[in-house]
């Protein structure tokens, strides 16, 4: 829903409201005193404030700020019996209609013939029918009687000597609803002091309430109508029910019998468009009022609110539009950028209610054209922005903006564009957190794709033309659990792209950098050769056979990966610790033999491999001796040796005979 409907749907629901407290007031007791402090207030409150509004009289409207609450909780004090009996009617849900109902005809004729009779005999008699306002207060105050009007009721009533003839009878529509029931008496001082009681109170329950009161003088035996603290006395007998009916309105509901008038739709519209007919200058009063109190709370609830927008520049021909936080520029030309962008950045300031605002959100967005005179000496250029010339989208009606500061200034420049090949000198690497016993191969990087289109400022693209300039992707921060490689998707290094140079297209290059464990050398070191047979059926021939003397030591060469830092110089402390722990380790648990059982079983060989095992696996002790945490252990570290001295032992026979096997 837009603001407009959200106002609209605001001053309908006031208007309802105010209709309904007016058309309460005017028919609850002391209906004229409360709706004319009712009125007078809104009137009072709702037409200073446009005055002081509209002239600008701030210290006038800073006195009524300061004064409607006091004079809103006197009144409530002051007229407290009075709002206690219309919130008492409130309750009793008797706002919305009157009991009474249509008048019938009959109804009158019977009222009109027992005034007549009771004017003949001097019976004194007081009649109030209710019309729109309530008469529960004072039915309460007698006896219920809730009996069809009649002739006879009535003058039994007011006989003299009877029980109910000193008090008010009450006719609700077609009923007599109560007697002896007691009414306020006019505090007027145009009447003659020859008023009886009787007719003084005909006149207070006129005056307090819209009810029509028939009078019989006791002591003249003249009737007489009372309607709204006038009295009409004298009336002649023939002339009784039409002043009846006159004084009740004589429209519709009067003098019509209650079984004419159907409740159909069609009378419930017929009504509906009487009642905006009889009401219409209270409803329009009401809409009235129900605008102007929108209007008030809109400029008591009114905020200023601050705004940063991104500025996001496209070409001329893009289909782009703003998304929410962003001013998009469109630019003159395809070979001019703003200077600055993609961070630079506007402030506004957006003026509203706090719904509208909070409505609002992030979807604040705008675009503005530049215009195409600014390429007229085919360079670069300057523009104001004029808020004016900015359309701004989903800011709904009652929002305001404005710049928060001086108009921003957009500096065109004109660009260009090279292309890139991509090769590690443009890589910028962090490998502080790096386990020092990896490194990366920069040699076997790649780059995907391998060449890429590079589009920014002439004069910063001559820069890179002349070395002055270097191109670079941005930094790679390699973490302690890099592994194997290192892949990443890379823009280009922040200090380029805070220059206005940006890869075409909104690109990215895709690096992978191998990593590999550090190979190191440990020194050498010579192990005894054991002449052994693993044949258990040939190990009678161990007597037979020895190591020649050069061959019963053999040499290995000792080869790390991933154990001992790349960064060890030879000859550092640290080195030659980590050198000692493999050595050690190697001279404990390598087992070199030649196999006995190797030879030809025919005695036609006497050459024999040199094989080698491990006692014990070097994961099991080795990480813990160079200080290496073994979960860090990436499954490609290795220990290796390598046979440096001769890999086969010619055996030479011992002189002891050699045992014989027949077949």
């Amino acid at each position: 829903m837009n603001q407009l409907a959200v106002w609209a749907v605001e001053a309908l629901l006031l208007a309802v409201a105010f209709y309904v407290f007016l058309r309460f007031v005017r028919r609850t007791r002391g209906s004229r005193l409360v709706r004319g402090l009712a009125t007078a207030l809104l009137v009072g409150a709702v037409g200073l404030w446009g005055l002081t509004t509209g002239l600008e009289l701030t210290e006038l409207g800073h006195i009524l700020e300061n004064v409607t609450g006091y004079a809103v909780i006197v009144m409530v004090i002051v007229f407290q019996p009075e709002l206690r009996r219309a919130v008492t009617q409130l309750g009793e849900n008797k706002f919305s209609s009157s009991n009474a109902g249509p008048i019938a005809t009959t109804t009158l004729e019977e009222l009109a013939q027992a005034a007549r009779e009771m004017s003949l005999r001097r019976h004194g008699a007081l009649i109030a029918i209710e019309c729109e306002s309530p008469l529960d207060t004072y039915v309460e105050s007698g006896v219920r009687v809730d009996a069809p009007v009649g002739r006879m009721m009535l003058e039994s009533i007011f006989h003299p000597g009877g029980a109910l003839h000193d008090g008010a009878v009450v006719v609700r529509g077609d009923r007599l609803a109560a007697a002896l029931c007691l009414f306020p008496l006019t505090e007027s001082l145009s009447i003659q002091r020859s008023t009886g009681t009787r007719h003084r109170a005909a006149l207070g329950i006129t005056e307090e309430t819209d009810a029509v009161a028939l009078v019989v003088s006791e002591e003249t035996g003249l009737v007489s109508v009372c309607r709204r603290g006038q009295m009409r006395a004298g009336v002649p007998h023939d002339d009784i029910e039409r002043a009846l009916a006159q004084a009740l309105g004589a429209g519709e509901g009067v003098g019509t019998p209650r079984r004419e008038r159907g409740r159909g739709l069609a009378a419930r519209i017929a009504d509906g468009a009487e009642l905006v007919r009889r009401d219409f200058a209270w409803m329009g009063f009401a809409m009235l009022l129900g605008v102007a109190v929108v209007a008030l709370a809109w400029r008591d609830l009114v905020e200023e609110e601050p705004r940063t927008l991104r500025l996001v520049s496209v070409a001329p021909s893009s289909t782009q539009t703003p998304a929410n936080g962003e001013l998009l520029v469109r630019l003159p030309a395809d070979d001019y950028q703003l200077a600055g962008a993609p961070t630079f950045a506007v402030q506004v300031v957006v003026t509203g209610s706090r719904g509208q605002l909070d409505r609002l959100g992030d979807q604040l967005a705008g675009e503005v054209a530049l215009p195409e005179d600014l390429l007229a000496d085919g360079g670069a250029g300057t523009v104001l922005l004029n808020e004016d010339d900015v359309r701004w989208r989903r800011l709904g009606p009652g929002l305001r903006l404005s710049w928060a500061a001086e108009a921003p200034e957009l500096r065109l420049e004109r660009i260009g564009s090279r292309t890139v090949q991509w090769r590690p000198q443009h890589l910028v690497l962090d490998t502080a957190a790096l386990d020092p016993r990896f490194s990366m191969s920069l040699e076997q990087a790649r780059f995907v794709p391998a060449s890429t289109g590079l589009r920014g400022p002439l004069g910063v693209l001559e820069r890179l033309d002349s070395g002055e300039l270097e191109v670079a992707l941005e930094r790679i921060v390699v973490s302690t659990d890099a592994s194997r490689r290192v892949v990443r998707r890379l823009d280009l290094a922040e200090h380029l792209r805070n220059m206005g140079l940006v890869l075409e297209g909104g690109a990215r290059v895709e690096v992978d950098i191998p990593v590999l464990a550090a190979r190191r050398d440990v020194e050498g070191l010579t192990r005894e050769v054991a002449l052994v047979c693993l044949d258990p059926e040939r190990a009678d021939e161990l007597g037979s056979w020895v190591l020649p003397a050069h061959a019963q030591t053999a040499r290995f060469s000792i080869t790390t990966q991933g154990l001992i830092p790349a960064s060890l110089a030879p000859g550092e402390p640290a080195m030659l610790a980590h050198a000692t722990s493999v050595r050690h380790f190697v001279e404990e648990n390598l087992r070199v033999y030649v196999d006995l059982a190797e030879l030809p079983a025919d005695g036609s060989g006497r050459s024999v491999p040199v094989r080698w095992t491990w006692r014990s696996d070097w994961r099991a002790s080795l990480p813990a001796a160079l200080n290496i945490d073994a979960r860090r252990l990436a499954g490609y570290e290795s220990l290796e040796v390598q046979l440096e001295s001769e890999a086969e032992v010619l055996l030479e026979p011992s002189g002891a005979p050699r045992p014989s096997r027949d077949p």
